[in-house]
């Protein structure tokens, strides 16, 4: 499961205890919860991951890099969650923030992991 987001981006704020939510019941279950920020500024990434205590691995993408990122991953909009099996090929994605989404989420989730 791949997060992108940024600190600056309110949806992708909103959307962090749903995450939480997501890792708290899948961790060690066969599921791995990476976030992968497109911040350009670093110190306003840190700040947000101190103030998230978001606990799985982050990823800051490096500035000169974000636009390959977008092209590869094709997305214009976060946040942005790609789900993909254990060979890296994309299952499903979801753009936006949705208070509804978990549900969505866990569709896939179970579907692969258990």
């Amino acid at each position: 499961m791949l997060v992108f987001w940024a600190s600056w981006c309110g949806p992708c704020r909103m959307e962090i205890p749903t995450l939480k939510e997501i890792q708290n019941e899948y961790q060690g279950k066969g599921l791995n919860l990476v976030s992968i920020s497109i911040d350009e500024n670093k110190v306003n990434w840190e700040k947000a991951l101190s103030q998230e205590k978001m606990n799985w691995t982050q990823y800051l993408v490096e500035n000169e890099k974000i636009d390959l990122v977008k092209q590869q991953f094709n997305f214009s909009a976060i946040p942005l969650v790609v789900f993909t099996d254990k060979t890296g090929k994309e299952i499903m994605k979801f753009t936006g923030y949705d208070k509804e989404q978990k549900k969505n989420y866990e569709a896939i989730i179970n579907k692969f992991i258990k």
